[in-house]
């Protein structure tokens, strides 16, 4: 005996609008929740088969191939860029940091969420900076620094002892001022001035 079927009768977020012609298997026009019509058989509604119209697989993809929803942001630029510098031989930084040993930890690798956990969202202004330059990329030798921050910590840089301190030309000069340039106080003290006497004695003067 044919099972009646009334109009309006819901199965899962599908609701049947109406029997389409008189055919084996039965199948009806339905509407699902999100607004969308789906033609389906009536076993496979009754069953569980089909819940929707195909809304709840496509919404299930989404979150399974983008877990964290991060994909557009500066931070997963800079965890992607990371890689590509350790990994991808052809990335015009590689030389500087795959090609010196520099590696991602493996809690960073393959994991965006384990590194967003690690080290916040990146801060307008900041790029991610590792403490000693030739580490490789993990939660206790990175941070999120600015660029002054990041030039200074350069492994190229030059330091010198000042009042107690190692410091750069540029950070001399920001601390205790000079009437010359950075560059300038830096060629002067690789040449062995003194600090007070390279800093306050004008340009063209002797030594």
């Amino acid at each position: 005996m044919k099972m009646t079927i009334k109009k309006h009768t819901r199965f899962g977020k599908l609701r049947i609008i109406k029997e389409v012609g008189n055919q084996r298997p039965r199948i009806f026009d339905c509407v699902c929740d999100c607004g969308s019509a789906a033609r389906v058989k009536l076993s496979n509604i009754r069953n569980g088969a089909t819940k929707s119209c195909g809304c709840v697989r496509k919404k299930l993809a989404r979150t399974k191939s983008t877990t964290h929803n991060l994909s557009k942001t500066a931070s997963y630029s800079v965890w992607r860029a990371m890689k590509c510098r350790c990994y991808v031989k052809t990335d015009p930084s590689y030389k500087r940091y795959g090609g010196r040993g520099i590696k991602v930890c493996k809690r960073w690798i393959n994991s965006f969420e384990n590194f967003y956990e690690d080290v916040g969202k990146k801060p307008k202004e900041c790029s991610l900076d590792r403490i000693n330059v030739n580490g490789n990329y993990s939660k206790e030798n990175c941070r999120w620094a600015t660029r002054t921050t990041q030039q200074n910590n350069m492994r190229s840089n030059k330091f010198f002892e000042y009042k107690n301190e190692k410091l750069t030309a540029p950070q001399i000069v920001r601390q205790y001022g000079s009437i010359v340039s950075s560059g300038l106080l830096y060629s002067r003290l690789k040449n062995g001035w003194d600090t007070d006497l390279a800093r306050t004695t004008q340009k063209g003067e002797g030594k």
